[in-house]
């Protein structure tokens, strides 16, 4: 009797085989590029009917993820900041059991920086593992920078004016133009007293002048 029982007891330890083969996360991945977490399993057929797989981020007790294959259901996002960046048809193996073990993250930013762990259970058995990961956004800032400056170009008059070379040991000669006024330029046309006027007028300010000139005007249609 204690003998059967001793083989029942082993057997029934040995038919849980359930071990985690490996978590694969990168430790740095580039900002906007689509990323995959895997999270690969064993398993035996008794315990196919049992699996719950479930990822965690930064040790939070909420997961972000839960897959429990048995259902057909199909994943389940439960973490708020993953509602929008998780592509739940994404199938990581073509074993219905391990069909959606990866985590794919769409368009990740540096929110999703930080520690990873998947968790994979049954009714006896439990196993897991956690890695980190770096989101870098060094390279996304370049290229939003190109972005602008290319943006700038195309808005404004990005060009470079080619200017002549100057050689400074001949220097260009300019002629100076001399604005003057030719005091008595057509004064046979005006009467003698406004020739007289206009004359003595010729030492005052230009718009003193003009006033001469239109006041002269004037005596010569006999207006004053």
């Amino acid at each position: 009797m204690i003998k059967i029982s001793t083989f029942l007891l082993c057997f029934t330890l040995g038919v849980h085989s359930l071990s985690l083969d490996e978590v694969s996360i990168p430790t740095s991945h580039p900002a906007g590029q689509d990323l995959t977490l895997s999270c690969d399993y064993s398993y035996t057929l008794a315990e196919s009917d049992q699996i719950v797989l479930t990822w965690y981020h930064n040790g939070s007790p909420i997961p972000i993820y839960q897959w429990v294959p048995a259902l057909d259901m199909g994943p389940q996002v439960i973490h708020q900041l993953f509602q929008d960046h998780l592509d739940i048809t994404y199938e990581a193996s073509e074993d219905k059991f391990k069909k959606h073990s990866a985590l794919r993250i769409i368009n990740p930013d540096q929110r999703f920086s930080g520690n990873y762990k998947c968790r994979v259970s049954t009714f006896l058995d439990e196993v897991s593992d956690d890695k980190d990961l770096f989101i870098d956004e060094s390279s996304i800032k370049t290229d939003e920078k190109a972005q602008l400056d290319a943006y700038l170009c195309n808005s404004a008059d990005c060009f470079f004016v080619k200017k002549d070379a100057v050689d400074v040991d001949t220097p260009v000669d300019f002629e100076p133009v001399e604005k003057t006024i030719a005091i008595g330029t057509g004064i046979e046309t005006f009467s003698e007293e406004a020739a007289t006027f206009v004359y003595s007028s010729s030492n005052l300010p230009l718009g003193n002048i003009l006033l001469v000139l239109l006041a002269s005007a004037l005596i010569m249609l006999g207006c004053l």
